[in-house]
């Protein structure tokens, strides 16, 4: 039998001693490492994985922010005009995340009275976001072209697309008491976002885009926002992008699945729009089914759940303890990635150094150290038959 040439048998062994083991699908009824290569962060932004603080977190902030200006005011704390303007912002942001939209309104006139044209665009934006929030849509619109012309670039363009949907709400809205939930009607030739996009010539990858931002810094359980994005997955320019579409319309089906759990009023039509997303769409040859992937979302809004429980812990020990809760969190969670189906805890400073099948550092060394050695012992053999060549070939 004809044997190994040195060179090639080297080749042969390192292969087989370096190459990883094969990892498992995280779920059942998912390849989820394929839907964050195309869309990374997106399914996390779906079921709310990503930093985000508790509310007792911006009760914290709106306590201390709003002591901070009183001292100021009171004359027994110096503040700059830049460091009182940021205050009144952080105290507004806080108050609109609890509801207290109001408030937040009110704080922005005191900062307007207080640092004048300071921090301007940061004024409109914020004010713009808390009476659509509170339901002011017009007055809303009003401010946000008031701040994109101040800043038309500002946070990546999220505010024109910000401009868009609220635009499209109106448009769906039209002479209706209550926003309709879907927004748009379920039928073959269903206009969504996307479609509204298209025919005002805004990139589809720049909607996503805005309206993912939307979501990671307002509200990710909005009804609006998860058909938006649905809509947007679905929508074949984007799909027809990447070379398995399937991920997309997993994560749309997803989207709108999440939809119909924050607004269980229309449930009903939100599954019904998972289920057109995920027609003609197989795993492992076999059809995936509307109830298999709601039932891999309860597991991950469970397995996020549990995470937010951490969050939960930290903010609580930082609240009483640290004198910089703010800063203990960005040392935290500020460079944390995050991942649906990692739940092994490990710090965020060395989470990106794991692979995605979070093999263990102590197995990999091994590894790695017994292929080394293995190979050094392959040389010196090769070495000492140069030396002896007869009795390398046989016969």
């Amino acid at each position: 039998m004809t044997r190994l040439r040195p060179l090639a048998a080297v080749a042969a062994v390192s292969a087989l001693l370096l190459t990883p083991a094969a990892s498992a699908c995280l779920w059942d009824t998912d390849t989820l490492w394929q839907e964050r290569q195309e869309f990374p962060g997106t399914l996390e932004l779906i079921v709310g994985k990503f930093p985000r603080h508790t509310d007792a977190f911006y009760e914290h902030r709106i306590s201390t922010r709003g002591a901070a200006l009183r001292l100021h005011a009171l004359g027994e704390r110096a503040m700059s005009a830049e460091d009182r303007a940021a205050a009144y912002d952080d105290l507004a942001v806080a108050l609109d995340k609890l509801g207290r939209r109001d408030e937040a309104l009110a704080t922005l006139d005191k900062k307007v009275a207080d640092v004048g044209e300071l921090g301007e665009y940061e004024t409109a934006a914020n004010r713009g976001t808390i009476l659509i929030h509170a339901g002011r849509f017009e007055e809303g619109l009003g401010e946000i072209d008031r701040a994109l012309a101040i800043n038309p670039d500002a946070h990546f363009g999220r505010e024109r697309i910000q401009k868009l949907l609220v635009e499209y709400m109106l448009e769906k809205k039209s002479d209706a008491e209550a926003m309709p939930a879907p927004l748009a009607p379920i039928g073959p030739n269903r206009e969504g976002f996307a479609k509204f996009l298209q025919e005002r010539k805004v990139s589809l990858k720049d909607g996503r885009k805005g309206v993912e931002g939307m979501m990671r810094f307002g509200d990710y359980r909005s009804p609006a926002l998860l058909e938006a994005l649905g809509d947007l997955l679905m929508a074949p320019q984007v799909t027809s992008e990447f070379p398995d579409p399937a991920a997309a319309r997993l994560l749309a089906s997803r989207a709108y699945l999440a939809a119909g759990r924050s607004a269980p009023e229309a449930a009903d039509a939100f599954h019904e729009l998972a289920a057109t997303a995920l027609q003609m769409q197989q795993i492992d040859g076999q059809d995936v089914e509307t109830k298999q992937v709601a039932e891999a979302l309860e597991r991950e809004f469970a397995e996020t759940d549990e995470w937010f429980e951490k969050v939960r812990e930290d903010e609580a020990l930082w609240i009483e303890k640290s004198p910089d809760p703010d800063a203990r969190f960005q040392e935290k969670y500020g460079v944390a990635i995050l991942k649906v189906g990692d739940t092994s805890g490990r710090p965020s400073h060395i989470q990106d150094q794991w692979s995605a099948d979070a093999r263990h550092w102590p197995l990999d060394a091994a590894i790695g150290v017994g292929g080394l050695l293995t190979l050094a012992g392959i040389w010196a053999l090769i070495a000492w038959r140069r030396r002896s060549p007869s009795g390398w070939e046989g016969s």
